[in-house]
């Protein structure tokens, strides 16, 4: 029988003009060749964050079912050529979908499902691969957003967060560089089929795990520093998934 570890995508789709999109998993030794194209496009978009291209090649050694932690390395192709990439934290402690980075090649951005353009097309794909592992209390997907891309992002059904965050410069090498940090927004997608009274009741209790599932899960700040215990509140005291295996 295949299996993903043979190869076989976790989802295919047909694109509205015919081109056949693939999603693969990567995390836990699936697919390991597409950990170098991921690499690229990380350095390509993000080369501000250095340290991830060696976080992906980690990740994608390991096992993705960790202690409390589904770590999620996605990548997708269109007729066979490399067309994105995602990687992210399906976060089973705080019930938190957490993105870290992803991208769509130049060449398939205005690429249409069903009317829509593949980096729409993209959130539900992924959402769907969450609510396998959080079927109870989910609290939605997150993610950091520099002002320049909120109004990309927010036509598409994110919600910026009130909160006074902080996003760490140097990622988990923060304690070997320094902790340096810059302003940056939490987004919010909300789980599917809430009301707007029923996402306006959830909001106010998404803000202390959101932020818990960046600050101390996966930049792994130390919660006695006063202005990381002020934004994770309760959450500071809640076990912490272990991204790293004995």
């Amino acid at each position: 029988m295949s299996t993903i570890e043979d190869g076989v995508p976790l989802l295919t789709d047909v694109a509205d003009t015919g081109e056949v999109v693939e999603m693969f998993e990567v995390a836990g030794g699936r697919n390991l060749r597409f950990v170098e194209e991921m690499c690229r496009m990380q350095i390509e978009n993000f080369p501000h964050r250095p340290f991830v291209p060696d976080e992906i090649r980690r990740d994608a050694s390991l096992p993705a079912e960790r202690e409390g932690l589904v770590v999620a390395q996605w990548f997708y192709s269109i007729n066979g050529a490399t067309a994105s990439y995602h990687l992210s934290d399906i976060n089973l402690i705080r019930r938190t979908h957490t993105i870290k980075f992803g991208s769509v090649e130049k060449p398939f951005r205005r690429t249409m499902f069903r009317d829509k353009r593949f980096n729409l097309w993209l959130i539900p794909s992924q959402r769907a691969q969450v609510t396998r592992r959080i079927d109870q209390g989910w609290l939605g997907s997150f993610a950091e957003a520099a002002d320049y891309s909120l109004p990309v992002l927010l036509p598409a059904g994110w919600i910026p967060l009130p909160i006074e965050y902080q996003e760490p410069v140097h990622g988990p090498s923060w304690r070997e560089l320094g902790l340096e940090t810059e302003r940056t927004t939490i987004i919010w997608m909300p789980p599917d089929g809430l009301t707007a009274e029923e996402v306006a009741e959830l909001q106010p209790k998404v803000y202390e795990p959101a932020v818990a599932s960046f600050l101390l899960d996966i930049y792994n700040l130390d919660p006695t520093i006063p202005w990381v215990e002020e934004l994770c509140g309760s959450e500071a005291n809640r076990p912490r998934p272990r991204r790293d295996l004995p």
